[in-house]
């Protein structure tokens, strides 16, 4: 704001000082809450002004019927003088401009930041401009809660530790105490919440066509539960809203289609319209209603279901203390018309109403005193280093913080669910890509490494078929990240309970049947490896689910290693062997274990690609001809399934010789070894 009091300041100084403080904004957010202390000013000069009036006499008696009518607006009548005039001595004492001509200035100067925020902070573009602008207001609604239930709290603090309906005494005071900076930017965020929905929310028919719902085709084939999923309602919402349709008679699951539900909800309307008024005409309904009805849902949920992401995700950093203030807050910023409570309203005339009266000169001053210093400066605020967002923006980190740690915080949290949804993938993406990185070596951060594993974990099935609702969730904090990823390596890695004794016995079979890893290569004996270890576990253990999902992993990056450039037909047969082997260990894995078939499939569709072969062709590999039986079948010597292999075949010779090899078995064991002397 120019040095000049406002009452020597012209228009176009007043609007050229107010943009260029937005302008040196580095941040939307930061710019978001400029315009809030702009507006604020100008509502608190707005307030002096109207409070400098006289105010008009109380009501008569003989004006109303009753007492009670009477009392009612006595009562209301002295809450206004209270709220709204000042006394002598106050004006006196007010230090602040309250004339029409500076309230007016700071109007047009608000107006100017308010298109300016259209423009270039909240657009109401496209779609995913849209949401995000909905997740910026939610991110700034979290902050404001917080600085409420702080108020909240100093408020309680104030009061005697013995005192009654403590709580409620001081949650008056605080919904009461208007002149006080925070019910200032309570009420300016209110404003600016107001007016972006009421200006984007109806979302035109272009709009649509980039939402999940773009036309009547798309709500036939979506079931409810990816409609709701879509817009960020939570699973006991979701619960709540089919309870209440059952409890209506219209049954409905997560698999219901979103036009069916509609539907049915729009013709029990019309049955209840003929109910009503029995001479009504049961209309029939069009496609079109029903695409109204779910369109209109949809906007609902995504002005709601966003702008409550965006509060999440900086509540999700804050400690259990935190969050109580932030909840006594958030319940103050969204409770309407307010009253005291039967128990507190004897305190509130005689004492609460007092306590309010004297302080409200003081408020106004220092709230004035405040937004004018916020807003009469030309460098940034820097809000996402405020106690209440650094955690959520991934800087509340102890000094002494891991690389990996940082490099985490750099991908979770408010900035990253800022972004769109591919973007926000690659985030969660990259959080367990780190993590995985750092559970096996920590120290200095491999991003190389970290970005690899990223991309990987980007085409795994379980990954990609993670909704944005589940993605956007995970971006909230480290540990749901770390949830999903788990959830992710149990969908990826995992082996059916039902299965697991079967797998393990299949891969024992293997490990005796494979060619032997002495003398090999080291791609060749990593791959055994993982082999033999899968083949040691206990299908008993409890916790064989989780180690199968570990060597799985393992297994994995070692059969993707080992079969990497080993296309065509082996020249040695010995070679052959060994990347036979391979196939037969893929077998296994594409039987048991869902979500790596995609890799055996990769595998498989990359060694015919590049041999150029069809099914018809003799170097054409298909992966049902290998597995367990192929593999004991050409045991290599010096293998267990070899010796059994040869040992069967003795025992056949024999029978056909007319011997039991049983009986020939015992009578050596009981000879003993032969005695030569």
């Amino acid at each position: 704001m120019p040095k000049k009091p406002l009452t020597q300041t012209t228009q176009e100084e007043l609007n050229e000082e107010v943009l260029a403080g937005m302008n040196a904004q580095k941040t939307d957010l930061d710019k978001l809450w400029y315009y809030l202390n702009t507006y604020s000013l100008y509502s608190t000069v707005l307030t002096a002004e109207e409070m400098m009036k006289d105010p008009s006499a109380p009501p008569k008696r003989e004006d109303y019927k009753s007492d009670e009518e009477y009392q009612r607006e006595l009562e209301a009548h002295n809450e206004t003088v209270l709220n709204d005039h000042l006394t002598d001595d106050e004006k006196e004492s007010l230090q602040m401009p309250a004339d029409r001509d500076s309230r007016k200035k700071l109007s047009e100067a608000t107006d100017v930041l308010e298109e300016e925020l259209k423009e270039k902070v909240l657009p109401a573009g496209t779609l995913a401009e849209r949401l995000k602008s909905f997740k910026l207001l939610g991110i700034l609604k979290a902050k404001i809660a917080l600085d409420c239930g702080r108020d909240y709290e100093a408020k309680l603090l104030s009061l005697p530790e013995d005192a009654q309906n403590r709580e409620d005494k001081a949650f008056y005071l605080h919904m009461k105490d208007i002149h006080s900076r925070t019910l200032k930017l309570s009420t300016s965020y209110k404003d600016l919440e107001n007016k972006f929905v009421m200006d984007n929310g109806d979302f035109p028919s272009e709009i649509m066509k980039e939402s999940p719902i773009p036309d009547v085709a798309s709500i036939k084939k979506m079931t409810m539960g990816k409609f709701l999923d879509s817009n960020f309602v939570e699973p006991a919402e979701q619960d709540f809203l089919f309870q209440n349709a059952a409890a209506e008679g219209l049954k409905c699951s997560r698999k219901t289609s979103v036009f069916e539900f509609y539907k049915k909800r729009l013709e029990a309307d019309e049955q209840k319209r003929k109910q009503q008024n029995p001479g009504y005409q049961v209309r029939e309904i069009t496609d079109a209603e029903v695409y109204e009805k779910a369109k209109e849902r949809y906007i609902s949920d995504a002005i709601r279901g966003q702008m409550k992401f965006g509060s999440d995700s900086v509540r999700e950093g804050l400690s259990e203390y935190e969050k109580k203030l932030f909840d006594q807050g958030m319940n103050a910023i969204t409770v309407k018309d307010y009253k005291p409570p039967k128990p507190i309203r004897d305190w509130v005339k005689t004492t609460g109403d007092e306590i309010l009266r004297e302080r409200r000169l003081n408020n106004l001053n220092d709230t004035y005193g405040y937004f004018g210093k916020e807003v009469d400066q030309r460098k940034p605020f820097k809000l996402e280093s405020d106690r209440a967002l650094k955690k959520a923006y991934g800087k509340d980190l102890d000094k002494d913080a891991s690389a990996y740690d940082k490099f985490i915080a750099q991908h979770i949290g408010a900035r990253a669910i800022l972004d769109p949804p591919g973007k926000r993938r690659e985030h969660l993406a990259l959080v367990m890509a780190a993590n995985a990185v750092q559970s096996a070596k920590n120290g200095a951060i491999d991003e190389k490494l970290v970005k690899n594993i990223a991309k990987e974990y980007l085409t795994r099935d379980g990954f990609r078929k993670m909704s944005d609702y589940e993605v956007s969730t995970a971006l909230l904090t480290k540990e749901k990240a770390l949830a999903a990823q788990q959830k992710v390596l149990t969908k990826t890695f995992g082996v059916p309970k039902e299965e697991q004794a079967e797998y393990i016995r299949k891969m024992k079979a293997l490990s005796e049947a494979m060619v032997p890893a002495e003398g090999q290569s080291a791609k060749y004996q990593a791959m055994k490896k993982s082999v033999d270890a899968i083949a040691k576990l206990d299908p008993k253990d409890p916790k064989t689910g989780e180690k199968l999902m570990l060597e799985n992993g393992k297994l994995l990056g070692n059969l993707q290693t080992y079969t990497k450039g080993k296309k065509s037909k082996r020249f040695y047969s010995s070679s052959q062997a060994r990347f036979d082997n391979s196939l037969d260990v893929l077998s296994v894995v594409d039987d048991h274990v869902p979500g790596m078939r995609q890799y055996a499939d990769q595998i498989v569709k990359r060694t015919n690609e590049v041999r150029n072969v069809g099914p018809m062709d003799d170097d054409y590999v298909d992966l049902s001809e290998y597995g367990v039986k192929r593999a004991e079948w050409v045991a290599p010597e010096g293998t267990r399934a070899y010796d059994r292999k040869i040992s069967a075949k003795a025992d056949e010779w024999l029978k056909e010789a007319g011997f039991d090899p049983a009986k020939l078995r015992k009578e050596s064991a009981e000879a003993g070894p032969l005695n030569l002397n």
